[in-house]
């Protein structure tokens, strides 16, 4: 989806704009680097099952 069509969405209040969270931003880079982690190993983290 093209920002053109986000904003569209935010202009006919489908979307409400949010401000950027630097704290959830780094946590979902975390989440993803463990993911990638696992990926690599034969099984998964607890965390890795219940996603």
């Amino acid at each position: 989806m093209t920002l053109e069509k986000l904003d569209n969405l935010v202009r006919i209040k489908q979307l409400k704009p949010e401000p950027p969270d630097q704290r959830e931003f780094d946590g979902m880079v975390a989440s993803a680097k463990r993911r990638l982690q696992d990926a690599s190993l034969n099984g998964l983290s607890e965390e890795g099952r219940f996603s």
